[in-house]
């Protein structure tokens, strides 16, 4: 087996099976809460999910994009979550991570393939604007323009 099926089928495994119980999914969103990178190294090495939802419908990567953690953002996107995974109300990782002011998440989001036309009654790049994260704005719309196919 190639070394991608294999990184393939170690993905499919983590996320069919809920190897994470209540208890390890409140310890690691603690960790995340506290921007504890090496908790969440060893959560992913002993095969916890990417998937796993609390209690309130948010995956780890929401939780990590709502606290605006990029380097756990990036570790949960190399290792399989997906960036366009809503939680609870319809929110995605990327709405969590605009929120929270974090352009470098944001930035990681989109790279991974977050759909920056992502909406929940109105556009995260008119709640970006009203918020004034300029910075933010310039990323969505760069992303939308290559989403429509045009060259910016």
């Amino acid at each position: 087996v190639a070394a991608a099926d294999a990184r393939s089928v170690r993905l499919l495994a983590r996320n069919l099976s809920n190897m994470t119980s209540p208890a390890d999914l409140d310890e690691l969103h603690q960790a995340i809460k506290r921007g504890d990178l090496p908790a969440l190294r060893a959560y992913l090495e002993r095969g916890g999910s990417i998937v796993a939802r609390d209690r309130y419908g948010w995956t780890p990567l929401f939780m990590a994009a709502k606290q605006g953690h990029t380097p756990m953002v990036r570790m949960l996107l190399h290792a399989g979550a997906d960036p366009n995974q809503g939680g609870a109300g319809g929110f995605t990782p990327l709405v969590a991570a605009g929120l929270s002011g974090s352009a470098e998440s944001v930035d990681a989001l989109l790279d991974a393939g977050a759909d920056p036309s992502v909406a929940w009654g109105q556009s995260l790049i008119e709640v970006m604007r009203q918020q004034g994260r300029s910075r933010i704005v310039e990323l969505l719309e760069l992303a939308l323009a290559r989403q429509r196919g045009r060259a910016v």
